[in-house]
């Protein structure tokens, strides 16, 4: 008997946590699993979910959590009275639709988790960020009470690491870790003669990465900063950064830096891009500069490319990378370190390719996105086995 499960998203584009849904979906067992996924709005994961033919439908739901460039002193304000309508629009999505579990990603949306609890269903919570010191949302409540309140309206909550997990929820036997995963095939045939092509950079050149949009946790300010430092050492690198901008602010700092320093030419800011893999078969090395981060999806899809990273010590890519074996951890805010950790990688080839070749063999291993879907498909089913309604 196939088990109905309703995933809320809370946005329709293709960042990090839209994408790990969206893998997630495509490769549940539907001889176990009928996924019925919500979209807030229309937008890119709309598109993709028609081509794999997945059943979704848009339906609004608004954010208890909104994103720092969305936010306003009156969101609350706005937020609290539709939010009767919402609950009452899932609820009779669930009837309707004879829904088993209902499943939130992200801390960002409430509707969900009240929903199931209101019609006496089983909710699993999918977190994939931090609270605290996170410079991209916006807590109208104290983080602890948003903590607890998670803990109350769940069943079972998913972190995509330990680290997270004992920032956020202190060893709750609700709290279930599974590293996220990576389609191997997807970042085997990526084409990143392509992306020379498109660039016009030259065959000779070699291209260093950052693919997370321009945020201040994401801190790209610091990749270009180490890219200054490169230039003067390795004229010849390009540097590409890719990503949505959620401050435009520090892109205007990014590209004044950039300009004073003469990088205009060899530095790419390209914006949003669906082709990850084509950028990543471009690169000789791949960067992480985050200040905070609760895993790091885009290492492992440079890994899974054979591509050797450099990553801050923030979190989450302490689990991913092994230091000295696949890339490099080091310390965040710190540009000059980052820089010479790129050029230990640039200027010795060989290092580059083993760290690259072991990279790949550790997804392998501990990165796919069957693993992924196989270990929540299993917690699904233990929230569904072992719940109890409340009184």
């Amino acid at each position: 008997m196939q088990v109905k499960v309703l995933f809320l998203s809370h946005d329709n584009d293709l960042k990090g946590a839209e994408r790990c849904l969206l893998e997630l979906v495509t490769h549940l067992d539907l001889n176990r699993f009928k996924p019925l996924i919500v979209l807030p709005w229309r937008g890119p994961m709309e598109e993709k979910l028609k081509q794999e033919n997945v059943y979704y439908m848009v339906r609004f739901l608004d954010r208890w959590i909104p994103s720092r460039h969305r936010a306003s002193w009156n969101h609350p304000f706005k937020y609290l009275p539709g939010l009767r309508n919402r609950l009452w629009s899932l609820l009779s999505l669930i009837e309707r639709e004879k829904i088993d579990l209902v499943y939130t990603n992200t801390s960002t949306i409430l509707e969900g988790a009240l929903a199931a609890r209101r019609a006496g269903i089983p909710h699993v919570w999918h977190i994939h960020e931090h609270l605290r010191g996170n410079a991209d949302l916006r807590c109208y409540f104290p983080t602890t009470w948003i903590d607890r309140i998670t803990l109350s309206l769940s069943d079972r909550i998913i972190t995509p690491s330990k680290a997270l997990a004992d920032n956020r929820f202190h060893g709750s036997e609700k709290v279930r870790t599974v590293s996220n995963g990576v389609n191997l095939a997807a970042f085997r045939s990526g084409d990143g003669k392509r992306v020379y092509m498109e660039l016009g950079i030259p065959q000779n050149a070699s291209l260093v990465t950052f693919v997370g949009g321009i945020s201040k946790r994401k801190s790209p300010i610091d990749f270009a900063r180490a890219a200054v430092m490169i230039h003067r050492q390795r004229p010849d690198v390009h540097f590409l950064l890719a990503g949505s901008t959620n401050d435009p602010v520090l892109e205007k700092n990014i590209r004044d830096l950039l300009k004073q320093a003469r990088l205009n030419d060899c530095f790419h800011i390209l914006g949003f891009r669906s082709d990850v893999a084509n950028l990543l078969a471009a690169a000789k090395v791949h960067v992480s500069t985050s200040l905070q981060e609760s895993f790091g999806l885009t290492l492992i899809e440079a890994m899974a490319s054979y591509k050797p990273v450099v990553a801050t010590r923030c979190g989450g890519p302490e689990e991913v990378v092994a230091d000295e074996e696949t890339g490099f951890i080091v310390e965040p805010k710190n540009p000059q370190a980052i820089a010479e950790a790129m050029l230990k990688l640039l200027n010795q080839p060989d290092l580059a390719r083993r760290f690259g070749e072991a990279g790949r063999l550790r997804v392998e291993k501990e990165f796919t996105v069957e693993t992924y879907a196989h270990q929540i498909s299993e917690i699904i089913e233990e929230a569904i086995r072992t719940y109890e309604r409340p009184t």
